[in-house]
């Protein structure tokens, strides 16, 4: 009886064992979740700390790049700090490389390291642009510029002589049709589209506006860059001098008349048939209505200064009326026209000089050929048009277009490139270790330019 009761306890002993087994499993299984989920987010954390620590290194770079455009503008080369001696910025190293890419453009390389973060943003600008977008372009247009077909458009200098004395180049446009052209600056330039019909040619660049494109039609051919504008341009307002009144002028049929340097406020300003007026430079006039008859003939002498007119009410431009220079003188003659309504150039008319109609439209009629600058809301042109842009005029007449551009720098196409030297792309060090350098002891930006 005895050894029948005590024969179940080898059996009692195997269910301890196995039960201190599965708490082993369970146990490991618990310690291998835990230590996986640990894992899983370390590496997040690892992985939110580098994608900001790029967002930093890339903002960095655009802050130094900033601060070349700025050292670039104030004289300096563009430059700020090396690679050896970087500037301390956002808690990283930052540097700026200039290259002289001739014609006045320069290139911008900007370097940021910030922990484990690497960029590198490149810029091309034009260190010579101007402030003024007046008459920066032979034509600015802020709806969609379209060149009719066979348009051709390039640049002269009036300062230096006539047009035809500066036609230099020739252009084979192929079938043995050959463009002869002066200079390559006739740029145009669009808030929207620039469209070109066939055999339309621009010598100079076509810049689209920053979400437009270029189009070509059969035959169709730009010189220059196509690359979109960093921003879109604004006209500024005009500023109508505030001159006392001083009559009408009214130069009758087939006469001559010379109006001498001055401030002028007339209500009319007529040049009759065949007449023909002589405004001396420095002028400006400020004029309602402004007409000119057949064949009259508005001329310039800006030797000493040029000559300014805003028409603040209707502007008549009859057939055969032409603008020109005296002999020995730029054509530096601009009209700012803040008059309601749209302005037409008849037929068979010679146009010289800047127009500026911000609010409405510039249409030109068959068979005109223009010397100049042309800005308006939308330009209208004929088939076969000639424009020769006037690179005389920019040297008369500035604006501050308000569109954050810095004075005396534009722009002109800037992205992200690769980290150079690839090394330093590699290591994700601390980058004061992987450089060298103690942080202390950097300059901060504004303290790095190379004069």
């Amino acid at each position: 009886m005895n050894d029948s009761l005590d024969t179940p306890a080898p059996l009692t002993k195997c269910r301890r064992g196995s039960a201190m087994v599965l708490a082993l499993v369970g146990i490991t299984t618990l310690l291998l979740v835990s230590a996986g989920l640990l894992g899983v987010t370390t590496s997040a954390s690892r992985s939110v700390a580098s994608a900001l620590d790029q967002r930093r290194a890339f903002f960095a770079a655009e802050a130094a790049l900033a601060e070349g455009v700025v050292a670039l503008r104030s004289g300096g080369t563009g430059s700020v700090g090396t690679l050896a001696t970087p500037a301390y910025f956002g808690e990283g190293a930052v540097w700026v490389t200039s290259s002289d890419l001739g014609d006045g453009r320069v290139q911008l390389d900007a370097t940021a390291l910030v922990g484990t973060g690497r960029a590198a943003l490149e810029m091309v600008i034009d260190s010579e642009a101007g402030e003024s977008e007046l008459f920066s372009s032979t034509l600015n247009s802020s709806e969609t510029l379209t060149l009719s077909a066979s348009v051709v458009i390039d640049s002269y200098a009036s300062v230096l002589g006539t047009y035809e004395s500066q036609v230099s180049s020739t252009y084979d446009a192929g079938g043995g049709v050959t463009i002869d052209y002066a200079n390559a600056s006739g740029h145009v330039r669009s808030n929207q589209d620039v469209i070109l019909n066939s055999d339309a040619h621009v010598f100079g660049d076509a810049t689209p506006g920053l979400a437009g494109e270029v189009t070509f039609g059969t035959g169709a051919h730009v010189d220059g860059s196509t690359t979109p504008a960093l921003n879109d341009f604004t006209f500024p307002p005009v500023e109508v001098p505030m001159i006392p009144p001083t009559g009408l002028l009214d130069i009758a049929v087939g006469d001559t008349q010379d109006l001498f340097s001055g401030d002028y406020n007339f209500s009319d300003l007529t040049i009759g048939k065949d007449a023909t007026l002589i405004v001396h430079g420095p002028a400006n006039i400020v004029v309602d209505r402004f007409t000119g008859d057949k064949n009259a003939r508005l001329m310039v002498d800006a030797t000493a200064g040029p000559v300014t007119v805003y028409c603040t009410g209707s502007y008549t431009h009859t057939s055969g009326f032409e603008a020109d220079a005296v002999d020995g003188s730029p054509m530096a003659l601009a009209f700012f026209i803040t008059a309601i309504g749209d302005i037409v150039f008849p037929s068979a008319t010679k146009i010289r000089g800047g127009y500026y109609v911000s609010d409405a439209e510039i249409t030109f009629a068959a068979g005109n050929e223009a010397w100049g600058a042309f800005a308006a809301r939308r330009i209208n042109m004929s088939s076969g048009m000639a424009f020769h842009y006037d690179e005389t005029l920019r040297d008369y007449w500035e604006a501050d277009t308000g569109d954050g551009r810095l004075e005396g720098v534009e722009g002109l196409v800037w992205f992200e490139t690769q980290v150079q030297p690839a090394s330093l792309r590699r290591s994700r060090r601390d980058p004061f270790e992987l450089l060298g350098v103690d942080p202390d002891a950097l300059p901060r930006p504004a303290q790095a330019w190379d004069l």
